[in-house]
């Protein structure tokens, strides 16, 4: 009888032991996963988005089907994201949305990430399931060939000459046949947008769909976008995305060479407001640009190089994109490994909005060049090793 007393009493540790590390404390999110068909050892990464750039946040790697994130968190519902970097795995994010004392699940019966479902209490997850739902069947067969596309992507570091050139022919035929069936799910997206309430989640999606439209792109759906700008009220204009919309369907002058300049309102890293009419009588050479883009940083040094080089005729302006925290964490590593001769500002608004919308910002990095007479001159997207200098000699000339 002792014996079995002590067999049970051990059974109720163990039990209790299981619980209590399933249970959720109330500063902490639970993030549990439940996959079927993908390997042991397969990376499942934790994203979380500052603006234009997402940031992993935590890894965790698949054993026997199952994953885990746990961490603490404050303040109100956060959106992360799920993705995975390995081969067979689609270039998408799965949105997780987390608040403290909350447990997720996510299942998964394949490869087709965006396929998984998440369950939580949260509203907001649910919004967030809801639109993606109205996207499918399309969506599940685009995602077949988004896969092809990121593992062919992956591939391509390594190829070079003939072999490079038929792999993205490969790409390319691969985006063709996405193209209608993501055109469709586009079409779902906003047909449901009509009916459905007004959320931070359906603003996100109008202010990309505005995008997407002045980009060229869902022009059949023109009239069905412009149909739900109409439902924005005055305070959602004031939102985020509500700049971005406006600024996109309603926009302000667009500034092309030989227009004069259009200023607002810029930042420094402590707070300070100032505006480009500062530097009236000089050159001004505007960069946009993100710690996220890879040839924005490679113009570092050269940057620094002209700034120094043609100081009293030139105000080298740096105007990031990317959001406060990013911004200021990445510009004080950057001064620490390389004094900035540019003068570093942020106008605090998304891309599509302010001015990368006045100076039609579609890629970065962007150049706007603007003369001592406040006249805008130049205008160029990209960047190559020497593209600045030579681009500036033309109208600077030499010292």
């Amino acid at each position: 009888m002792k014996v079995l007393k002590t067999v049970a009493v051990i059974a109720a540790i163990v039990v209790s032991a299981g619980c209590s590390r399933q249970a959720v404390g109330v500063d902490e999110y639970l993030i549990k996963g439940v996959v079927r068909n993908i390997p042991d050892s397969t990376v499942i990464s934790l994203m979380r988005s500052d603006g234009r750039l997402a940031v992993r946040v935590a890894q965790d790697t698949v054993i026997g089907g199952r994953f885990e994130f746990r961490d603490t968190i404050s303040g109100g519902a956060v959106q992360f994201g799920l993705c995975s970097f390995g081969k067979g795995f689609p270039n998408n994010i799965l949105p997780v949305w987390v608040k403290p004392g909350v447990k997720v699940t996510v299942t998964g019966d394949d490869n087709l990430l965006l396929t998984w479902r998440v369950k939580s209490r949260l509203p907001e997850q649910k919004t967030e399931n809801d639109f993606l739902a109205v996207q499918f069947p399309e969506k599940r067969e685009s995602q077949v060939y988004a896969v092809e596309e990121a593992d062919m992507l992956r591939e391509l570091r390594d190829l070079g000459g003939e072999e490079r050139r038929a792999a993205w022919r490969k790409v390319d035929s691969l985006r063709r046949l996405c193209k209608p069936l993501d055109s469709i799910a586009n079409h779902k997206v906003l047909e449901y947008m009509r009916t459905a309430p007004v959320t931070t989640k359906w603003l996100d999606e109008l202010a990309l769909h505005a995008m997407m439209l002045s980009g060229g792109y869902g022009k059949a759906d023109s009239a069905l976008v412009y149909e739900l700008y109409s439902r924005l009220t005055p305070e959602d204009l004031k939102t985020r995305q509500g700049e971005v919309i406006s600024a996109t369907l309603s926009p302000r002058k667009v500034v092309r060479v030989g227009d004069d300049l259009v200023d607002g309102d810029l930042y420094d890293t402590d707070g300070n407001v100032h505006h480009l009419s500062e530097f009236s009588g000089k050159y001004i050479l505007l960069d946009f640009w993100s710690v996220g883009c890879g040839p924005c940083m490679e113009s570092i040094p050269e940057g620094n190089e002209l700034a120094r080089e043609f100081a009293d005729r030139l105000a080298f302006v740096r105007l990031s994109v990317d959001g406060e925290k990013t911004w200021k964490i990445v510009l004080k590593k950057v001064l620490k490994e390389e004094k900035s001769d540019c003068v570093e500002w942020n106008e605090f608004k998304p891309m599509g909005a302010g001015l990368s919308a006045s100076y039609q910002v579609n890629g970065i990095p962007h150049f706007v060049l603007i003369s001592p007479e406040a006249k805008v001159i130049d205008i160029w997207t990209g960047y190559g090793k020497g593209s600045l200098r030579s681009r500036l000699l033309r109208h600077l000339g030499s010292e």
